[in-house]
């Protein structure tokens, strides 16, 4: 029982500890007219070149629309996406057996207006790999695109953290 009542003293004590640190969720809004949510809703993502660029805007806009854009946009984001492979691993009758995919992606904020102002910038990496399976050439494909995919998912996640951070830097 003294147990039981310390583990919720504990807690207790954790808690108002993390309320006085000035602790707050990244998301949260500051108040009722400004949020993090609605000011990634207010980008509009320009077009990214070649299929794994608009497979990653896509992936952006699903992020950052999440918490309902009405259309009405004060940033311009322009991202340039690269993808590479290696081969990792190579059997003795030197065939590639695994293959990693390297995505990389910088990223540019800028305010819309007549200055077109940057305001800021960054960048996103991501590893994924795949096995490449002997004569198995359909299956090698479908398994590079599923790779490419998760990068691209990986890439968008860390370009939204970013900007989130930003805009709670920097609201309204």
């Amino acid at each position: 029982m003294i147990a039981r009542c310390a583990k919720i003293g504990a807690g207790i004590l954790t808690v108002s500890l993390l309320a006085g640190c000035g602790f707050t969720p990244l998301y949260a809004s500051h108040d009722s007219t400004d949020s993090v949510g609605s000011s990634l809703s207010s980008v509009n993502i320009a077009l990214i070149p070649d299929r794994v660029g608009q497979e990653l805007r896509q992936d952006l806009q699903q992020i950052m629309a999440a918490d309902g854009s009405n259309g009405v946009t004060h940033y311009d984001l322009y991202v340039t996406v690269s993808m590479s492979e290696s081969d990792i691993a190579i059997n003795q009758q030197t065939a590639s057996t695994r293959a990693r995919d390297t995505g990389a992606a910088s990223w540019v904020l800028r305010k819309e207006g007549e200055k077109h102002t940057e305001v800021a910038h960054g960048g996103a990496h991501a590893l994924d790999g795949y096995d490449i399976i002997n004569q198995q050439f359909f299956a090698a494909d479908m398994s590079r695109e599923a790779a490419y995919r998760r990068i691209d998912k990986a890439l968008a996640e860390q370009i939204v953290q970013q900007l989130a951070v930003y805009f709670r830097q920097h609201p309204g």
